[in-house]
């Protein structure tokens, strides 16, 4: 079974904490492994900077539902689910995304709501956001950037004279 986007973990995470109370954050991560049979290959799979990408989904799935006000962080580490939490998960029981939390005023306040843009012709426009977290979407980038980078070196290098290469050759002694 593949992992899913970090919206695909709202429901599992708001199901474990109406089912089991308020509950340390980890705990929450080690339930919704069990309820959803995430398999030991699954948990195993890392980004490309070695962070576990299930561990990594679960937390921006809590830290997104804390921001929406879905559940709320009583102490340090632990969460609790609330009303607005609970009304989610009859609401949408087979799931939603964060663009659901842009309806909430308090979620705007938080992470600024729907962002907005000009666009080429000068009107504002929805970024539409991707199911990637936040991390990941970062790595995508600097991966892109890399390869970006390394091909137009690449090409510059080719475009080279041979005379300007054998100048800029110079063997390690």
């Amino acid at each position: 079974m593949a992992l899913g986007t970090f919206q695909d973990y709202f429901i599992p995470v708001l199901a474990s904490l109406k089912k089991n109370g308020m509950m340390h954050r980890r705990d929450n991560m080690d339930n919704v492994v069990i309820d959803l049979k995430i398999s030991p290959e699954d948990l195993a799979l890392k980004t490309s900077n070695g962070s576990p990408v299930f561990r990594s989904r679960i937390h921006w799935a809590q830290a997104f539902l804390a921001q929406a006000g879905a559940i709320v962080r009583p102490q340090r580490e632990y969460l609790k689910i609330t009303e607005r939490g609970i009304k989610l998960l009859q609401d949408f029981p087979n799931g939603f995304t964060k663009e659901k939390f842009d309806e909430f005023p308090d979620y705007a306040e938080a992470w600024g709501g729907k962002r907005k843009e000009l666009n080429s012709n000068g009107n504002n426009e929805t970024i539409n956001s991707s199911s990637q977290t936040p991390l990941e979407s970062i790595e995508s980038a600097i991966n892109e950037l890399e390869r970006t980078i390394s091909a137009d070196i690449v090409q510059r290098i080719q475009s080279l004279s041979p005379k300007f290469l054998a100048i800029a050759y110079k063997p390690l002694e």
